[in-house]
C-alpha cells in the first residue's frame, strides 16, 4: 500500500495588508476573526450590492484583499 503525505494547511499572511490572513475556508479575513460569530473587534464589514436581484449582495472587509478590489 502505497503512503502519502499529509501537510496541514494554516492560515498564511495577506499580500496586501498585515493584518489580515487567508483562511482556508473563509478566504481573506482580519487575524481576530472569530469563525464562531463571524465578527472582528479590529475591522467590520459593509454589504455591497453586485446585481439587480434582492440576493446579488456580498460582505466586503474594509481591509485585506476586498480594500484593493
Amino acid at each position: 500500500m502505497p503512503s502519502y503525505r499529509t501537510y496541514l494547511c494554516g492560515p498564511t499572511g495577506c499580500p496586501n495588508d498585515s493584518a489580515f490572513e487567508h483562511d482556508n475556508y473563509f478566504g481573506c479575513v482580519p487575524k481576530d476573526f472569530k469563525e464562531r460569530t463571524g465578527r472582528s473587534k479590529t475591522n467590520h464589514q459593509t454589504k455591497v450590492t453586485t446585481g439587480p436581484g434582492p440576493l446579488d449582495y456580498r460582505y466586503r472587509w474594509d481591509g485585506g484583499c476586498d480594500a484593493r478590489a
